[in-house]
């Protein structure tokens, strides 16, 4: 009798530890989602101000001087989001490798935000829109580095991959066409060439907009996601009647940029929402929890 209750105490203890083992592997792993969607919303707005960057450079570089001043103030805000970006990736070892992407990225802003003034608009226009793409392949490879993409929790796994691919790729495009619509109406013309980009933009961003908004049916982000829906929709309304749809552009830069910028800050706001959901039901920090 007493070999038989000392058998189970021991199975009861081994089946303790082997909890106490895996509620300590899942809080860590929860730490380092938070951690990755920590860096992923700073790498967010490293991209959103490298966006707004390219089209104050576009309308700055087609002849309309009242972008300047803005565009020095937009110089000191990428590079605080830079080193903010940085601060992240070193808090977590796993994210460290993100850290020498990083440094490329951060060796090609340098580079762009010298020579930017003597650029053309169209070098403009691709020397930013490859920096950004740098950044969006960072802000996924953190996210996967950080477990966001393999997550075992149904809404985590559901939202992981909007979050991290497809409403940073609707902004990159309507940020695009923000770049390109704003020189075009600083010039006062888009010409035939200038029609097609916009077009195919205009597409791009459609079906970006339907692939990102159609899977976020959670209550908690229905709002967020029609208002997302309406802004961008109310973007295209007007690059089809304002830009493509007319030979002499009349609409000033800064509505057109305003516009965009309105339709950006709506994906930007439906982002945040999602990285709060997922974060709601990732399991209590370490630090919140009595130490076991």
């Amino acid at each position: 009798m007493a070999a038989m209750t000392a058998s189970v105490g021991a199975v009861l203890a081994a089946t303790a530890i082997l909890g106490w083992a895996q509620a300590r592997h899942d809080r860590r792993r929860a730490d380092l989602r938070r951690q990755g969607l920590a860096a992923a919303r700073a790498g967010l707005a490293l991209m959103t101000a490298v966006q707004q960057h390219r089209g104050m450079a576009a309308a700055l570089l087609s002849g309309d001087g009242s972008f300047a001043a803005r565009l020095a103030d937009k110089q000191r805000e990428v590079a605080d989001a830079l080193a903010t970006l940085g601060e992240q990736l070193a808090r977590a070892p796993e994210l460290a490798a993100g850290a020498r992407r990083l440094e490329n990225v951060r060796a090609a802003w340098l580079q762009l935000r010298e020579q930017v003034h003597g650029y053309g608009v169209e070098h403009s226009f691709t020397a930013h829109t490859t920096l950004v793409r740098e950044v969006l392949y960072l802000l996924g490879d953190t996210g996967e580095r950080a477990g966001l993409l393999e997550a075992r929790e149904a809404t985590v796994a559901r939202l992981a991959e909007p979050l991290l691919l497809r409403l940073p790729l609707l902004a990159e495009s309507i940020g695009q066409a923000r770049a390109l619509g704003a020189g075009f109406a600083a010039k006062g013309q888009c010409g035939a060439v200038g029609r097609i980009r916009l077009s195919f933009l205009g597409r791009r961003i459609r079906d970006n907009l339907a692939q990102a908004v159609g899977d976020l049916d959670a209550p908690a982000l229905t709002v967020r996601a029609a208002t997302c829906r309406q802004r961008v929709e109310a973007l295209l309304g007007e690059i089809e009647t304002e830009l493509i749809g007319t030979d002499r552009i009349t609409l000033p830069p800064d509505a057109y940029f305003r516009t965009a910028t309105a339709a950006i800050d709506a994906c930007l706001a439906l982002w945040h929402a999602t990285a709060e959901a997922v974060e709601q039901v990732l399991p209590a920090p370490r630090t919140a929890l009595a130490r076991i």
